[in-house]
Formats: structure tokens, sequence, C-alpha cells
């Protein structure tokens, strides 16, 4: 598989209806959320828990994007972000609350169909499971299919402030673009060695 570095990496603001797709390595406080779990959220409304990632889902991996995030904490007030023009190069830290964050379209399989939305999050968990699939895929095939993957469970990982949990998403196999996700723009495209990490 081949990697892009243009400044717009193919996401459509808009294309996925509004839909946001989280992991969670821990439980909420209030114990609404279970810990190692997915919560899918359209525009607006309460984060709702899924099991559609055990299902199925395709990672729309060249439209991926990296970069950093400044958040307020304040419910209805969006972060601000900075997007890398290299998903696999983080800029300099912008300041010391910036925490660096992903954005990458997905499908999700479901009864009715896949379901577009876009898995955007600052997490250090979110981060290693994109790092683990884009190194499974580096040469599996076709540098325009995207990977099937399933949510089989979880790895924990040390980190400075402890641990975390990381989703393991087993790859299944490489398929052509679904409608659903938008084509990302005609560019140039740079082979990587796959030692660049996106964490």
């Amino acid at each position: 598989m081949k990697h892009s570095s243009l400044p717009d990496l193919g996401f459509r603001e808009g294309s996925t209806s509004g839909r946001f797709l989280t992991w969670h390595p821990q439980a909420s406080r209030d114990g609404t959320r279970r810990a190692r779990s997915w919560s899918l959220r359209s525009t607006g409304a309460v984060p709702e828990t899924t099991d559609l990632p055990a299902n199925g889902m395709v990672v729309d991996l060249p439209s991926l994007r990296a970069g950093w995030e400044l958040s307020s904490g304040r419910p209805g007030v969006p972060p601000e972000r900075r997007w890398n023009l290299d998903p696999f190069t983080y800029a300099p830290q912008p300041g010391p609350d910036w925490k660096r964050c992903i954005s990458v379209p997905v499908a999700l399989h479901s009864g009715s169909g896949l379901i577009p939305a876009v898995w955007e999050q600052a997490s250090f968990a979110a981060r290693n499971a994109l790092d683990d699939l884009r190194k499974a895929v580096l040469g599996a095939g076709d540098e325009d299919d995207l990977p099937l993957v399933r949510c089989t469970g979880t790895r924990r990982v040390q980190t400075a402030g402890g641990g975390t949990e990381v989703p393991i998403l087993e790859l299944i196999k490489l398929v052509a673009r679904p409608n659903v996700l938008a084509m990302p723009p005609r560019h140039q495209r740079d082979r990587r060695d796959g030692d660049d990490d996106v964490c």
C-alpha cells in the first residue's frame, strides 16, 4: 500500500452524515459506558454504545489524517485541530495542552448495509490500533483497495500514565472502495518503508 502526503488527504466534511466513531479504553466515570467499548454518535446527539466494529468495518487508510488537538473540555464546544501535511510525520506540538489526534473515514457493517462514519479522536490507543493496521496491510495488495477489519479484542499497552487498552483490528481482507466512502482526490503517492509510526 502506498501513502499520500498532501494537505488534503481525501476526507470530505459531510460525507459521513455527521456520524463519529470513538474507542473507549476505560469506563466512563458515571458508569454509562463500559471499558473497552465503542460508541457511535450523530452530530449533536448523545453517543450510543455499538458493537458494529466487531461485525466489520472498512477503514479508509489513504484518507487518514493526523495532527494535534486542543480541547476545552466543555460540552458542545468542538476542539481546535491542526492537521499535519503528512499523516506519518507530526509537526511540532503547538503547545503543552495539545494532544495527538487522528481522523479516518470508516464504513461500518450493519444488518442494513454499510454505515459511513469518521473515527476521530485524540487517543494513544486509537493511534496505536491504526498504526498496527497500517503495518499489517503494507504491500498486501492493490494500493486502491481498503482493509476490511473487525475488532476481535484488546491488548494492554503500558504508558507513562499506567497503561491503556488498544483495540485489535484483525485484517479480514482488502476490498474495493465502497460507494459510501468518498473517493480521495488524485494525488502523487510516495513509497514508505513502513518504519514510520503514526504515534
